[in-house]
C-alpha cells in the first residue's frame, strides 16, 4: 500500500500550494490571465477558476464527511470571465474553508468515507487527492508562467498514493490497451509505480518485470503519469517499448 500523508501533512501541502497560486494570481497582469496552460484548452484564468471551484467542493465534502451529512459535495462555479480579483477572492475563501474543515477532523474521522467528485471514497484517500490537486495545479500554473514546476517531496507522497489508487480506474476511459504482459514502470528515487495489462485491462503490478521503463526524478515521472510531461521530454529516460510510453495518456487518460 502506498504511503499516505497524515492530516497535518495534507494541510501543509494544501496551504502552501494553493497559497502559491493565490500569490501568483495577485501578481500577474491582465494579459497573463488569458495565457494558455499545459492543461488543454485552459488559460491561466480557467485554471484559477477551476481551482476555486474544486477547493470549495473539497471543503464541502469534508464538512459533510465529519458531520455525517449525506449528499454529493457542492459549490458555486466561478469562471475566468468573472475577473482576476473575483476568482482570487473565491479561491481564498474556498482555501480558508478547506483549512478550517481539515483542522476540524478528529482521528476517528479518518475511518469515515467522504463524498467527492469521483464518488464516496475513504476520507484518508480523499485527503491525498486534495493535496494532489493543490500540488499539480500549482505546478501547472508555475509552468505556464515559466517558473519551476517541480513537485515537493510531500506532494510526491500524496500524488503517488492518489495515482496508485486511481490509475486502473482512469484506464477504463482509455483506448484499448496493448497486449497482455505489457508493464510500464514509473521509476524515480522514491516512486515505483507499475501498471500492467492483464485480461485486456490495466492493473497495478509491482511483481512483473517491466517491458517499458520511464525513469527520472520523482516529480518528473509523476508529471509524466499525469500527462504534464511527454515521453520525449529530456528530463525523462525511456527504455523498452517507447511507443507504449508515448501513448501512455491514451491508455490511461486524466486526471
Amino acid at each position: 500500500m502506498a504511503k499516505l500523508l497524515n492530516v497535518s501533512g495534507v494541510r501543509g501541502v494544501v496551504s502552501r500550494e494553493w497559497g502559491s497560486v493565490l500569490t501568483r494570481i495577485a501578481e500577474i497582469d491582465g494579459a497573463t490571465w488569458t495565457h494558455p496552460t499545459r492543461c488543454t484548452g485552459w488559460t491561466v484564468g480557467d485554471l484559477a477558476a477551476h481551482g476555486a471551484w474544486g477547493v470549495a467542493v473539497e471543503a464541502d465534502g469534508l464538512h459533510r464527511a465529519w458531520r455525517g451529512h449525506s449528499g454529493p459535495p457542492q459549490a458555486d462555479r466561478p469562471v475566468a470571465e468573472d475577473g482576476r480579483a473575483a476568482v482570487h477572492d473565491a479561491l481564498a475563501a474556498a482555501l480558508e474553508a478547506l483549512i478550517r474543515e481539515t483542522d476540524a477532523l478528529r482521528p476517528t474521522d479518518l475511518q469515515r468515507t467522504a463524498p467527492t467528485l469521483v464518488g464516496e471514497i475513504p476520507l484518508a484517500l480523499a485527503l491525498q487527492m486534495f493535496a494532489t490537486e493543490a500540488a499539480v495545479h500549482s505546478s501547472d500554473l508555475a509552468a505556464a508562467l515559466g517558473a519551476d514546476d517541480t513537485l515537493e517531496a510531500d506532494a510526491v507522497t500524496a500524488v503517488t498514493a492518489t495515482l496508485a489508487a486511481f490509475l486502473p480506474a482512469l484506464a477504463e476511459a482509455g483506448v484499448t490497451p496493448p497486449s497482455d504482459g505489457t508493464v510500464v514502470a514509473l521509476a524515480g528515487r522514491a516512486v515505483d509505480l507499475r501498471v500492467a495489462t492483464h485480461d485486456g485491462r490495466w492493473v497495478l503490478d509491482n511483481a512483473t518485470e517491466p517491458t517499458t521503463w520511464v525513469r527520472g526524478d520523482d516529480s518528473d515521472v509523476l508529471l509524466f503519469a499525469l500527462g504534464r510531461l511527454a515521453a520525449v521530454d529530456p528530463r525523462l529516460a525511456v527504455d523498452g517499448d517507447i511507443a507504449v510510453a508515448e501513448r501512455f495518456k491514451d491508455y490511461i487518460p486524466g486526471p
